[in-house]
């Protein structure tokens, strides 16, 4: 770039500011995006927990199928595409379902929610096996793994997210765990 006398930074401009004319999505702000949403999700779930006017029912996220319903719906309103539920290739005779598929970001989503403690350990080795079967999915670059910690019952719930994202075989991983 340097010899064309462009830096790197206006190339990648360039690039970007191609890409969305074309109507290429930028699929890292698209993850970027769900990343910082999960961030904010329990101010969010806190919200619709609180008093309600006039009696209405208030949001119970109980487990991790409560939890589901609550992120697909915050997705819809980030990506156009949001396949819940999807099927992986099978290993060993067998396929599993990501929580959720977003083609548009070739983003897969897989969600926990934990209830007690100590889990740190637990948690770190379901998402490893968690992305050896997912990872195998055609047209994937990113994962996110999302750890609802309603209790704070992940003692390092910092120290698990770095050590959870990662690039890994050409996938970005992310790992968001929250409230920490």
């Amino acid at each position: 770039y340097r010899a064309m006398g462009v830096g790197l930074a206006q190339a990648i401009n360039a690039f970007k500011a191609t890409t969305e004319a074309a109507g290429i999505p930028n699929t890292q702000d698209g993850v970027n995006k769900i990343v910082e949403a999960f961030r904010r999700l329990p101010a969010s779930i806190e919200v619709l927990q609180q008093f309600r006017a006039n009696d209405r029912t208030k949001l119970e996220i109980a487990d991790e199928r409560d939890l589901q319903d609550f992120v697909e719906a915050v997705l819809k309103c980030l990506a156009a595409d949001v396949r819940k539920e999807e099927y992986s290739p099978s290993q060993a005779g067998a396929s599993s379902r990501i929580d959720f598929y977003l083609p548009e970001l070739e983003c897969a989503i897989e969600l926990k929610y934990v209830k007690e403690a100590p889990v740190d350990s637990k948690v770190g080795g379901e998402l490893n096996i968690d992305y050896q079967r997912y990872g195998a999915r055609p047209n994937l670059k990113h994962m996110i793994f999302y750890i609802y910690n309603p209790n704070r019952c992940i003692r390092n719930p910092v120290g698990l997210e770095r050590d959870l994202t990662r690039i890994v075989s050409g996938i970005s991983l992310q790992t968001v765990v929250s409230p920490q």
